[in-house]
């Protein structure tokens, strides 16, 4: 049986952290499974711990073998895990600028991929996963990570500037909002607010304000009975078909579509509530 779980951060770590993630699977089984992700506009470092398992991207289709530390880069495509042996995955799910905040590095780099630590200077990864082996209970896990976090975080400046007040705006009006209206809010150059989001986020304001748009109205697809024309409305859509472009532009998946792979799949409803539309405002909640 797929066992995952999600936990919150410590308080003083949620300015950077949404949630840590354990996803375990002890079978070995004789067909690849599968779980597909869907863009969440978060970002992360993920730790393999058991088995080796593989990475497609839907965008580059391109397949490969997940090493035992990954930085996890912004999609704003699906991409799909697959494996056939015991897997033992732990994810820290950073809130949109956390992972910035702690590599100082320039985010389109690892934009729609996975990438060894080791290219982005993280020397430690190994080490970490031996640590993670060794622990049992998942709070001794969360322990031990939060200690790795706070001394690599320490002296690094927190993300408070424009592109956090902006990423903030976005996730509150649900994605609805136009670049030039928060050019015009921030009093900055349009051009200016887009080269802070793409080093800071990997993604350009609109690409992030459309993963926004798109888990708000995914929420309300999954977690409640509402119709296209509902959807449609609420989502500011010209009409149904520019609804079921958008789905598809993210998903690769038209809405019924969608709906029905996460009903098929209980473990992909629960990677589809972790994301940021759903996390960010969601902070004193219990974890999803």
């Amino acid at each position: 049986m797929l066992f995952y779980n999600s936990y919150f951060p410590s308080a003083h770590l949620r300015s950077v952290v949404a949630r840590y993630m354990i996803i375990i699977d002890q079978r070995k089984h004789a067909e690849w499974q599968q779980m597909v992700i869907v863009p969440n506009g978060l970002p992360g470092l993920g730790f393999s711990i058991g088995e080796q398992f593989r990475y497609f991207n839907a965008e580059q289709q391109e397949e490969h073998q997940v090493s035992c530390g990954n930085v996890i880069g912004i999609h704003n495509c699906n991409y799909t895990a697959k494996w056939r042996d015991p897997i033992d995955f732990f994810v820290i799910v950073f809130k949109p600028l956390g992972l910035y905040q702690l590599l100082q590095a320039d985010m389109r780099e690892i934009r729609n991929n996975l990438t060894h630590f080791r290219l982005m200077g993280i020397k430690e990864s190994e080490w970490i996963c031996d640590q993670l082996r060794k622990t049992a209970s998942p709070e001794r896990k969360i322990r031990f990570i939060e200690q790795w976090l706070e001394r690599k975080l320490t002296g690094k400046p927190p993300a408070t500037g424009l592109t956090e007040q902006a990423t903030r705006t976005i996730i509150e009006q649900k994605g609805l909002v136009l670049v030039s209206e928060l050019s015009r809010q921030f009093n900055v150059n349009r051009k200016y607010l887009e080269r802070h989001f793409s080093l800071e986020l990997g993604l350009s304001p609109k690409e992030f304000a459309g993963i926004i748009r798109f888990n708000y109205l995914s929420s309300l697809l999954l977690e409640q009975a509402i119709s296209w024309k509902e959807l449609t409305y609420l989502g500011r859509f010209h009409d149904q078909s520019h609804l079921i472009k958008h789905f598809n532009r993210v998903t690769g998946l038209t809405p019924g579509a969608f709906r029905q792979m996460i009903d098929e799949h209980p473990e992909a409803r629960f990677v589809k509530r972790h994301n940021v539309y759903t996390l960010v405002l969601n902070d004193a909640e219990e974890p999803v």
